[in-house]
């Protein structure tokens, strides 16, 4: 980085760990009760994956880390806040949902997040009106870059000053918020894909318009997992 770089934001936008429903079958998905299925929660492997991810963001001070207010979402935000030598709030916000979520499932409560992470707080800019998950199984990819397009921006206005910010969310909404920050502003690809793993980190770095040679917005990398490497956990 050169003198004249201006870094707006560093941004981490973070898959979360993998979730009961992550690592059980079809049949075992079917037989679980209906919040477990729809909304589940971490399983012992990610409870592991969502304390290497927050070993790994111990010496990096957050300045704001948000998530989606899906359960699996939120222990995987709580595993990197507890790491953090400030404590600070989580902002949830619908915005972050997956995508293709049912419309017969809202979400579950602020008091039922709160009961498992201490730091969860409503983002002030989020709206609720809807319950805590936006978005439904009809959504083509053109209204689901409409909602990545707000949670960038939503993010890329508030932070100018070099803050880093960590979004926890979900593999689907990750994808069309890093193609929608590549310049797919109304659909996806039709021949590229990104797999995102479990706990993987994507580093966006958004430089002041004109300070860095290689444009205003440098990916650092995509879907790294290197912090999985330390205990063997894929």
């Amino acid at each position: 980085m050169s003198e004249k770089d201006v870094v707006e934001l560093e941004l981490y936008l973070i898959r979360h760990a993998q979730s009961v429903t992550n690592a059980a079958s079809p049949e075992q998905i079917d037989a679980m009760d209906f919040n477990m299925r729809e909304d589940p929660l971490l399983s012992e492997k990610g409870l592991c994956q969502a304390r290497l991810l927050g070993e790994r963001f111990s010496e990096i001070n957050l300045d704001a880390v948000y998530s989606s207010c899906l359960n699996r979402a939120v222990q995987t935000a709580k595993g990197v806040l507890d790491f953090q030598k400030d404590k600070k709030a989580l902002f949830v916000n619908p915005v972050f949902s997956e995508i293709h979520q049912p419309t017969y499932y809202r979400g579950s409560s602020f008091e039922a997040l709160q009961s498992f992470c201490e730091y969860v707080a409503p983002c002030p800019s989020a709206d609720f009106s809807g319950g805590l998950i936006e978005g439904s199984e009809n959504d083509t990819d053109a209204v689901i870059q409409q909602r990545a397009a707000r949670a960038v921006g939503m993010l890329v206005s508030q932070y100018k000053n070099g803050q880093k910010v960590a979004v926890v969310s979900h593999a689907g909404f990750i994808t069309h918020m890093v193609f929608y920050i590549l310049g797919f502003k109304e659909s996806l690809p039709d021949d590229v894909d990104i797999s995102f793993c479990n706990t993987s980190v994507t580093k966006v770095v958004f430089y002041k318009k004109g300070t860095h040679g290689y444009g205003s917005v440098v990916f650092r990398n995509i879907n790294d997992t290197s912090h999985l490497e330390k205990d063997l956990i894929t």
